[in-house]
């Protein structure tokens, strides 16, 4: 069948444009409607690259002083935290601290998406809650601050150390 476009009038234009219209309308290019599909954000929020270890149970990090303001420790000084189960930990005190420490065992919690660690002392009893914010540059060292329940500030860099 050929087409005679002599004999088409004006009424078959009229159906014909609208059709296709509509049918470019739905095929479209697509580019230019933002997708309102969640799952993929979702997905990435949720594997966000991360350094942090999924636990600290069982690693030992050494810390060193870089800058501190009324805590025990002074500048260039370090301890070691051995982080014993999912929520045990023992602080070991440098003997090069002015104030001679005694070791001190505490509970803590960790949080690996902010990279915070809340530390609670329970021997000896003091009950005093540090938190530390802990950034890894690698999976094994990086830096942190630390702040205590009397305002007591603290910078540090760290490096896991056991195992």
């Amino acid at each position: 069948m050929k087409l005679n476009w002599k004999k088409l009038n004006w009424k078959h234009f009229f159906l014909l444009f609208p059709l296709c219209a509509l049918i470019a309308w739905c095929v479209g290019c697509g580019e230019d409607i933002p997708s309102t599909d969640d799952s993929n954000d979702s997905k990435t929020a949720n594997t966000q690259a991360t350094n942090a270890p999924p636990t600290l149970s069982g690693l030992s990090y050494a810390f060193t002083v870089t800058a501190s303001h009324n805590f025990a420790e002074e500048f260039n000084s370090g301890y070691v935290i051995d982080f014993e189960t999912p929520t045990t930990f023992t602080f070991h005190p440098s003997p090069q601290n002015n104030r001679q420490l005694a070791d001190q065992q505490g509970n803590y919690s960790y949080d690996r998406r902010s990279g915070v660690v809340q530390l609670v002392s329970v021997s000896p009893a003091t009950g005093q809650a540090i938190q530390v914010a802990m950034t890894f540059i690698t999976p094994t060292t990086g830096s942190a601050h630390l702040t205590g329940p009397d305002g007591q500030t603290q910078d540090v860099v760290f490096v896991q150390i056991a195992p």
